[in-house]
């Protein structure tokens, strides 16, 4: 039984290869009729006129020649084995440099997930875990010094980390307190400042402060005080003395006294 199924195998086989050698050969026969049959209706090839033979031209020394090097000075050498010490250097590091790059990239894009996860989670246990993550961080951060860096440091760190997870509240509340700062400073003028909490201004003089006030030099200004200061010359003219009653119940009124006539 076992014999005759290998021996209908083996027909099979035969009776199905030729069949399919008489197929590929045929194809490759027409194919090889189309070919020339495409040739041959083609006809003469059309040549530009470029492409003649009369207008070929052999080809020069300079085309067929070596490349002449050019010549370099002493300078130029040092800067070209310079570049290339160079090259050869930077190419011993380029794999490690290929990835720190990747890895810098890596880290970029989970950071900035991590930020978008953050900030549009709908939930707030997310923001109030990255805060405390925060907050933790920067005390650790200052956990060798005195108490007041690890406050200051972990202060800091966690108002960094709220500022990341509400962007927009932190922009409205800086722009606030830098309104409520810039009115205040506008309710003092500059001179109230200097007079009150202002300690490292020097006191003034009286005439240093007029001559800043009148923007006068100082010497000027003791010239014009002297010359208010001269006494005017005084008239010859003899005050007139009223004899008789003075019309005044008082005499020390007596300056009150009229002499124009009623």
């Amino acid at each position: 039984m076992a014999t005759l199924a290998k021996s209908a195998l083996k027909i099979g086989v035969v009776v199905g290869t030729v069949p399919a050698a008489c197929i590929a050969l045929g194809f490759r026969m027409r194919a090889v009729q189309a070919s020339e049959n495409s040739s041959s209706q083609a006809g003469p090839r059309i040549m530009r006129a470029c492409d003649l033979p009369i207008y070929t031209v052999a080809k020069s020394e300079s085309d067929t020649g070596s490349e002449t090097p050019y010549p370099r000075n002493a300078i130029e050498e040092k800067i070209g084995n310079t570049r290339r010490g160079i090259q050869d250097f930077l190419n011993q590091y380029k794999d490690t440099f290929e990835g720190a790059k990747e890895t810098v990239e890596t880290g970029v894009e989970h950071s900035k997930s991590t930020l978008d996860f953050v900030q549009n989670n709908p939930g707030e246990l997310p923001r109030v875990a990255f805060i405390s993550v925060g907050s933790l961080g920067g005390f650790i951060l200052g956990y060798r010094g005195s108490i007041f860096r690890r406050l200051l440091y972990g202060s800091v760190a966690g108002l960094s980390c709220a500022a990341l997870c509400y962007p927009q509240l932190t922009v409205d509340m800086s722009q606030q307190v830098s309104k409520t700062v810039g009115d205040k400073y506008h309710e003092f003028s500059l001179d109230e400042l200097k007079q009150g909490n202002w300690p490292f201004v020097k006191n003034e003089s009286k005439d240093e402060e007029r001559s800043r006030k009148l923007g006068l030099p100082k010497r000027l200004l003791n010239i014009l005080e002297q010359k208010k200061n001269v006494p005017t010359e005084t008239s010859n003219t003899v005050p007139v003395e009223v004899q008789g009653d003075l019309g005044q119940s008082n005499p020390e009124d007596k300056d009150l006294y009229s002499t124009r006539s009623s």
